[in-house]
């Protein structure tokens, strides 16, 4: 029986499409089991998903889908991607999979149980929902997740059950320290045992409320399992392990799992420790592979900083794709992706050595000699390249891939000086004979590069195999030993990328401001901007995405019902201009799917099916200054799209610049309309008062994280700067200030504006005394929404500015004013008009100088400029 051999890679997370990160680690592993099955070995490779967790669950409720339907989607994306890059996995397993993987989950449980390692207790921690894992304090950065830094960490408290993993620490140290369980690169390994060193105890489980979609704890149907028994459990569960599959005696241990290194911890101290409870084997060992950086920095949707593999494979190649992961991948560092390098890789490399080498050798020896060898030349070149063979099964052994490329380009290229220095096409007039055995020493060589490429390019491989006639090629076929052999006719299997030069271009920031009257109808307005797309006129995975959208339309009868009312109070008739998202929606529903435009508009229509909101995009270029979002003047002029002259009525909602109108709320213009000419352009989206601040906000960031997929590029969200005169301000003195009863950081106010007295709310405790407070002059806003505050109602909020930097707040105040005062803006009116706390926040005013300014003027009553306390310079909330 063949030696078997269990290779792994952490199990994707879906709540998302794959990203560069997801394509490095399955393609190292596939290297690694090709490699195996040329040694012959009995392999068997496993991936898969991880389906539960709160992200997943979330990101299925805000898509309105239920959660297997959610995943099923997504999971086949991977799928897909997997097929694309030639993946040649046994086993794609599924934490979802009741019958497979919840039996082996529970039983791995209950073995922890029953070793008396799995406890109760009240837990208090910090938890990155991005990682979906609890952090110490080490781990954080300014109380921030270093792999989500523009994450909130939560504060979680609750009666969780926890693992003894203090109680292994100390075997789990001695079992790395010697190698039993290998961890690789080294520097990985010295990692781990600093860590293992002060390891404590484990949370192993969520309750129902927090964590709503998991796998039950046995006996507490009121606990999930957290993620080390439930996804960690999947390089057994997915061999029979709780199934009784044969496969589990065969093939535990793993004999590498492969993974990224912000999971080390996880699988090099918790999952030893748990086989070690369980009284199973650990695995031989772990490989641990760096990040793909770009530009030298870690990819992020959330910034735009991605590149998206099904792009890159249709534009380079699968092959190509893979060598570049491979060869630019140091085996102990993080490695940079760049499309330059890709095109220059794939030039000199693949073209220039490897292809070149095997298209000269077999093109000659099929011209001269009609594809026929006899045996080998014995020169010297033949011990040289022999001894390279050791070397490149040495790196495939070590996981060192970027050697083995190396060390396999040193071959090729011993080839091609051997080939250049014999001349044949010289020699062949005086000596045909000794050019055949020269040849036949190439043609070796060919064959033999066919087999330690094979791992690395198995599209190259298979096709060059075809072209030489030979078959079932092993590791153990490495050698000078073909002769008095055919081939087919050769053809060339890699040609050259042509490296277009980027035009230099100066690309401007766009802003954008939205008058009070836009913001009185409900309108909500988000705008972004994506520079450095290629716009492409289509794209088989958009087309894909485009067919899939037909079965998640959007349907909240409010929020379209919502749009037509907008439209009735500004004059505009629905039935002639229907909005876009109403519109798109008959489309589809009419025809059966949505247009193909091009692939911007085709990739933010399918984002406005979705999710409801109203989305155009405008080439940058064609946009003089910044955007103002307003209510149209009588006979404004608007060149709709197929050049047709609107005049328009007073009162709609449109969009301009500083020349023209370039959208309305149900229309976008033809003179700044998104091509595939377009290299940077704008995102507008519009939204109602039925549709979230969050919702919006996360709505265009997936429109841009779309547009990103499939055109390229890098986003940037503009923030909406709300008009001053949405606020009325007016000054208050505090006749009384005590702590809230309920709070340790609140404070109530008792204030005097004037013709009325009011009681606020605010975390000042900590801040002022209440000495200090009695008596003061602060600035209030009076139209905001009354709220309750722990029990306490709040008729307004006082402003305060803040020094981030210098860590310091203070009030802003009017001494020399009296209550009631109006503060205000010159050129600005206050507005009656109740507002909410999020409509507050987009009016940007700034501390400068210790004075309070908007829009750089200073706010003021009719006293005195109004200042603020203890700080300088910051912003004002």
């Amino acid at each position: 029986m063949k030696e078997k051999y269990y290779v792994t890679t952490a199990i994707a997370y879906p709540n998302s499409t794959p990203h560069l990160g997801h394509a490095l680690e399955i393609i190292q592993a596939d290297v690694i089991a090709r490699f195996k099955r040329l040694q012959g070995f009995d392999v068997l490779f496993q991936t898969g998903t991880d389906e539960h967790g709160v992200k997943n669950w979330e990101t299925a409720i805000k898509e309105g889908k239920e959660i297997l339907e959610f995943l099923d989607g997504n999971v086949n994306v991977f799928k897909e991607m997997y097929k694309k890059l030639n993946i040649t996995n046994d086993f794609f397993i599924r934490t979802s999979d009741k019958t497979l993987h919840y039996p082996g989950a529970q039983k791995l449980w209950k073995a922890l149980v029953k070793s008396g390692d799995i406890y109760k207790k009240q837990y208090t921690g910090q938890y990155c929902a991005g990682c979906e894992s609890f952090k110490t304090d080490k781990e954080l950065i300014d109380g921030k997740c270093p792999d989500h830094p523009t994450r909130e960490v939560q504060t979680v408290q609750e009666e969780n059950y926890f693992f003894k993993l203090s109680k292994y620490k100390d075997i789990v140290g001695k079992i790395i320290e010697e190698d039993e369980y290998r961890i690789i690169p080294t520097k990985r390994k010295n990692e781990i045992l600093s860590f293992i060193k002060e390891a404590k105890d484990v949370s192993f489980s969520r309750t129902k409320d927090s964590l709503p979609w998991g796998i039950p704890v046995p006996d507490d149907p009121d606990h999930v399992m957290y993620v080390w028994c439930d996804a960690l459990s999947n390089y057994i569960t997915g061999i029979g392990y709780g199934t009784g599959d044969k496969n589990f005696n065969r093939f535990w241990p793993a004999d590498v799992h492969v993974i990224g290194k912000d999971i080390l911890r996880f699988h090099a101290a918790i999952w030893p420790a748990m086989l070690i409870s369980a009284k199973i084997q650990v695995p031989k060992s772990l490989f641990v592979h760096g990040h793909i950086l770009l530009r030298g920095t870690k990819m992020s949707k959330s910034t735009g900083n991605t590149i998206e593999p099904f792009e890159q494979i249709g534009k380079y190649g699968v092959d190509q794709f893979r060598y570049y992961i491979l060869s630019s991948m140091p085996i102990d560092g993080d490695g940079d992706y760049s499309e330059n390098m890709v095109v220059d890789r794939i030039n000199t490399e693949l073209v220039g050595n490897l292809s070149n080498l095997c298209y000269r050798v077999l093109s000659f020896t099929y011209k001269n000699y009609d594809g026929k060898i006899g045996s080998c030349d014995k020169d010297p070149v033949i011990n040289e390249i022999t001894r390279r063979f050791t070397e490149v099964e040495e790196a495939f052994d070590a996981f060192d891939f970027k050697k083995a490329v190396e060390k396999t380009l040193e071959i090729s290229a011993l080839g091609n000086k051997y080939f250049q220095d014999n001349e044949p096409w010289k020699l062949i007039r005086i000596n045909r004979a000794r050019v055949l055995k020269i040849l036949g020493t190439c043609v070796n060589i060919v064959k033999n590069l066919c087999i330690l490429v094979s791992p690395i390019i198995p599209e190259f491989s298979e096709k060059l195999a075809k072209q030489l006639n030979v078959k079932n090629l092993t590791w153990n076929d490495l050698n000078f030993e073909l002769k008095d052999h055919t081939f087919n006719k050769p053809d060339i299997l890699f040609t050259k990328c042509v490296k277009k030069e980027a035009k230099k271009i100066v690309i401007k920031k766009i802003k954008h401001t939205v008058d009070p009257e836009v913001t009185e109808l409900g309108v909500k307005v988000r705008i972004a901007q994506i520079n450095g797309v290629k716009i492409k006129k289509k794209h088989e995975g958009l087309e894909r995405l485009k067919k899939q959208v037909k079965e998640n339309i959007f349907s909240d009868g409010k929020v379209l019902k919502e749009y037509e009312t907008i439209d009735q109070k500004t004059g505009v008739d629905s039935s002639k201009n229907p909005n876009s998202v109403i519109n798109l929606i008959n489309l589809i529903k009419e025809k059966g799917q949505l247009p193909q435009i091009n692939t911007a508009v085709d990739t933010y229509n399918v984002e406005s099916i979705k999710n409801g909101i109203s989305l155009a995009t405008h080439d940058l270029s064609k946009i003089e200054g910044d955007i103002s979002v307003r209510l149209s003047k009588q006979g404004e002029k608007f060149i709709s799209l197929g050049n047709i002259i609107e005049s328009l009525n007073k009162g709609e909602v449109i969009y301009a610049d500083d020349e023209k109108v370039i959208g309305r709320f149900s229309k976008q213009c033809e003179e700044t309309a998104t091509t595939t000419d377009s290299q940077n352009i704008v995102l507008v989206a519009f939204g109602n008062k039925y549709i979230s601040d969050e919702m919006m906000d996360e709505a265009v960031k997936e429109a841009c994280n779309l547009i990103v997929r499939y055109n390229g590029g890098k986003f940037s969200q503009d923030s909406t700067e709300v008009d001053f005169s949405i606020l009325d301000l007016k000054v208050a003195k505090i006749t009384e200030a005590r702590e809230h009863p309920d709070s340790e950081k609140l404070m109530m106010l008792a204030v005097d504006l004037g013709k009325e007295k009011r009681q606020l709310v605010a975390g000042l405790k900590g801040l002022y005394t209440q000495d200090e407070l009695k008596g003061k002059n602060i600035v209030v806003v009076t139209n905001m929404k009354p709220a309750t505050l722990r029990g306490e109602k709040s008729q307004g909020m006082l402003i305060a500015g803040e020094d981030k930097k210098e860590n310091k707040m203070g009030l802003v105040v009017a001494p020399g004013s009296k209550p009631g005062d109006q503060v205000y803006v010159e050129g600005k009116s206050p507005s009656e008009k109740e507002i909410e706390f999020s409509d507050f926040l987009k009016v940007k005013m700034t501390v400068e100088d210790g004075k309070a300014v908007f829009s750089g003027k200073n706010l003021k009553t009719d006293k005195e400029n109004i200042t603020v306390e203890r700080v300088k310079e910051g912003i004002i909330r």
